[in-house]
């Protein structure tokens, strides 16, 4: 539910290797839910994470950057 439009290409930024950290997913039956995952591509307003759900048969989705939170390396 909290999936926004494709940017622009020229907009966008790809990872040179998928940054890991934490979105909200907002389903569209089962509600928000906080997932660790990977960031794979941005731009100052949205940010494309991978998506390893049956409920997503996409592999990933732009959200809001407001919802994706950076992991600390471990």
């Amino acid at each position: 539910m909290n999936e926004v439009p494709v940017p622009p290409a020229h907009e966008q930024t790809t990872a040179q290797a998928p940054v890991p950290c934490v979105v909200w997913l907002a389903w569209e039956h089962d509600g928000p839910e906080l997932t660790e995952t990977e960031a794979i591509g941005w731009t100052p307003a949205a940010v494309l994470v991978r998506v390893y759900d049956r409920r997503w048969r996409l592999g990933g989705v732009w959200v809001p950057a407001s919802d994706v939170r950076r992991l600390a390396p471990r």
